[in-house]
């Protein structure tokens, strides 16, 4: 059980039909008061919850239970501030004229101030940016180098205009994200020998791929052919025909060592 519920009832000072348990007081006071905006009552300096009629309003100010905590509260803040050094009770005075003095226009529909650009802000600081979607994988690998570039370049303190990143369909525009303009002219052509140069580095990350594939399988076939060789025993037709395969695989493999070169 909750031990407000013990406490006494306070009679609300607008209506004293209303009986009210104090910590709950202030509330009821609030939106009791509403109901009686005619009557002149006037708030106790020393509790908020006393509403005391105008005309007995002196009076309690003399007698009020309330009187003699607040003025020893006020007394020993008092007492605590003189006690603390001079410095510290100092307060900076407020420069009026300064205030004055600016030619602020808050009527003024026209805002002199840049919108914000994520891009740019990101640009000038050392936060790694993933690479835009739509990029090849040697466009993305190339933007990672630059990126790390700029980073770089930023803690030493160097200019990170002249990076160019690669975007996506660059050969309709470029975008230089230094500046952050956007490229025309001879620039187009640029980007097109940039594209170009981007689809020829994935076909011959394909071309690798399909290099390496090869070549691991031959010579996982050799290496299967030696372990037959050393075999004791009688082979099975299978197994000798393996055995027999290896002039053909070792001609496969050397022809593909040689296309590569």
């Amino acid at each position: 059980m909750d031990y407000r519920t013990t406490e006494k009832l306070v009679p609300c000072p607008f209506n004293e039909s209303h009986q009210i348990l104090p910590h709950r007081m202030a509330l009821h006071i609030i939106k009791c008061r509403k109901n009686y905006p005619d009557v002149e009552m006037r708030t106790c300096q020393y509790n908020a919850t006393h509403i005391i009629p105008v005309a007995d309003y002196d009076e309690h100010m003399t007698k009020c239970p309330d009187k003699g905590f607040t003025e020893r509260a006020t007394f020993y803040r008092q007492e605590l501030e003189k006690k603390q050094p001079s410095n510290n009770r100092k307060r900076e005075a407020l420069n009026v004229q300064d205030i004055k003095s600016g030619e602020e226009n808050w009527d003024s529909d026209i805002v002199a101030v840049a919108s914000y650009n994520p891009t740019e802000n990101i640009l000038k600081r050392e936060i790694i940016r993933p690479p835009p979607p739509g990029l090849g994988k040697a466009g993305r690998r190339q933007w990672r180098e630059l990126d790390a570039e700029r980073i770089k370049r930023i803690r030493e303190g160097k200019p990170i205009d002249d990076l160019a990143f690669p975007i996506p369909n660059a050969a309709d525009k470029t975008l230089s994200e230094g500046s952050g303009t956007v490229l025309s002219g001879n620039a187009y052509k640029e980007a097109g020998n940039n594209e170009r140069k981007l689809n020829e580095d994935n076909n011959e990350d394909v071309i690798d791929k399909q290099f390496i594939k090869q070549k691991r399988k031959l010579e996982k076939r050799l290496h299967e052919i030696s372990k037959l060789e050393e075999k004791e025993g009688n082979l099975s037709d299978q197994e000798k025909t393996k055995v027999d395969s290896r002039p053909d695989v070792e001609e496969q493999l050397e022809e593909l060592l040689q296309m590569k070169t």
